[in-house]
């Protein structure tokens, strides 16, 4: 779809911006309309942010024996994902989500691993 060799937040960010959200979000769930894939694709974005959040240290995973594990930033704030999702989901808004994933300490391009 993209004819990128590489994956990385930093490519589903440029799809978004190119206003490739629902052609990316089809491939996902060919099957499903297009509001479901659209869900599929709204997770895993999110999944993406915290993976990317985590590999940038920017944020760490909080357990709790009463409730379900938080990703919380290094200032012990919840990740804003809600938000991050919102600014992504428009290409005009896309550079304002890149914006606020560099405050966040968020790397988007992939690190290599030895």
């Amino acid at each position: 779809m993209s004819g990128r060799p590489n994956t990385d937040l930093d490519l589903l960010l440029d799809l978004l911006a190119d206003d490739r959200g629902l052609d990316l979000a089809r491939e996902l769930a060919p099957d499903g309309a297009d509001e479901d894939a659209l869900q599929s694709l709204t997770v895993a974005y999110e999944s993406a942010v915290e993976a990317a959040a985590v590999d940038s240290a920017a944020a760490s995973w909080r357990h709790s024996w009463s409730g379900p594990p938080e990703l919380l930033t290094t200032a012990g704030e919840p990740l804003p994902l809600d938000e991050l999702v919102d600014l992504s989901a428009d290409p005009a808004t896309v550079p304002a989500a890149r914006d606020r994933l560099a405050a966040l300490g968020i790397r988007t391009a992939a690190t290599a691993t030895a």
